[in-house]
């Protein structure tokens, strides 16, 4: 990735310093220098964006950005930890917005419901519409749309929901026969609620294709 060869760079003119190199001249100066410089290329974007030229506002926000890794090595960070931020506010917010969800009320104890399990990170309850003679829905307590909006960190998030569908296949005598776990995503898949979950079926045979 670009960044990380840039950010590489960067990094080694500050431990070998060159009399020919813009960074180690600009880093010996100190951070002064490269919040100034950090100033002054900000001053550029907003010039370049009160213009027609699109490639000059491109070219200005590369220097702000280069001299924003600059000053990010001065403080001993990188571009990944910015990027967790981002993740990490983007999130947040998604999280945030869960006002409507039914299972994040029954996750939370507002909305009541047939519980069968419950742990620090997942809870299963009936389905009250059953499809099998074992129907059970697996939720994270985590609030996520739709598979779509997985990511990496939730990796494990994820694996926790079929050991708790394993756990409770096993307690309730369908493990050995079979069951089936389902996740929809979006209306064409029947989603109907739109906070991620496993359908847990079993008890009776299973067809395929399904739906």
């Amino acid at each position: 990735m670009i960044l990380d060869d840039i950010y590489g760079v960067i990094l080694e003119r500050r431990r070998n310093p060159s009399p020919d190199s813009y960074v180690s001249a600009l880093t010996t100066k100190g951070k002064d220098a490269i919040l100034k410089k950090i100033g002054e290329e900000a001053a550029e974007v907003i010039i370049a964006s009160k213009g027609l030229d699109k490639q000059q506002v491109i070219h200005e926000m590369a220097d702000l950005w280069f001299h924003c890794m600059v000053l990010m090595a001065e403080e001993g960070l990188s571009h990944s930890d910015i990027l967790k931020e981002l993740e990490d506010r983007f999130n947040k917010k998604k999280e945030q917005d869960t006002s409507g969800c039914i299972f994040c009320n029954i996750i939370s104890k507002e909305t009541p419901a047939g519980i069968i399990y419950e742990d620090e990170n997942v809870m299963a309850l009936e389905d009250i519409n059953p499809q099998a003679p074992l129907h059970v829905l697996v939720i994270p307590k985590k609030h996520i749309p739709t598979s779509l909006g997985l990511i990496n960190r939730d990796n494990e998030l994820i694996g926790q929901l079929f050991q708790a569908a394993n756990k409770i296949a096993t307690e309730r005598g369908v493990a050995e026969r079979g069951f089936r776990l389902v996740m929809n995503t979006n209306p064409e898949a029947g989603q109907s609620v739109y906070h991620i979950h496993l359908h847990l079926l079993g008890g009776r045979p299973m067809h395929w294709p399904p739906g």
